[in-house]
């Protein structure tokens, strides 16, 4: 079975690196996403969908260098790479309407030929908990107190 951690995804099918790749993981779990997509206010207006008017941004930044050129009191020049952060906001795309519909396909199911643990399966059904199950992470959700499961064939 394919056990990937995969990371978040830009509109173009890249994926975020560095530190965005953890923010994107927190705000999928704490928004309840399952799509991987991501993209600006601007990415989606070019794809001719909508950003729903009660969503809001999650975090990320770029951060690269530019270089700056000197000239010496000798008339040589001095490269000098100075580093810069920028901060922007993105969307995952279930916040987003309208998009072509590649955006919002599911992961497919890994059918995993292993079966449940009998007695397991009882514990936490006589536990009481609201479990759900869907999408391609498992996580608990304060707001709701929920677990949110994938299905058992996608473990």
């Amino acid at each position: 079975m394919d056990r990937r951690i995969v990371k978040p995804l830009r509109h173009n099918g890249m994926p975020y690196s560095g530190i965005n790749v953890l923010m994107l993981w927190g705000a999928a779990i704490e928004g309840g996403y399952h799509s991987l997509f991501w993209m600006t206010y601007r990415q989606a207006k070019e794809h001719g969908a909508n950003v729903r008017k009660s969503e809001r941004g999650n975090s990320v930044v770029y951060a690269n260098t530019i270089t700056e050129t000197e000239e010496q009191d000798d008339e040589s020049e001095e490269y000098r790479k100075i580093p810069f952060m920028k901060g922007y906001s993105v969307f995952n795309v279930e916040q987003i309407e309208g998009l072509p519909e590649h955006f919002y396909s599911k992961p497919e199911l890994v059918i995993d030929p292993a079966e449940g643990i009998e007695h397991a399966d009882a514990f936490f059904e006589a536990s009481g908990a609201d479990v759900r199950h869907g999408g391609n992470h498992a996580f608990y959700v304060g707001g709701s107190d929920h677990v949110q499961m994938p299905h058992f064939e996608a473990f």
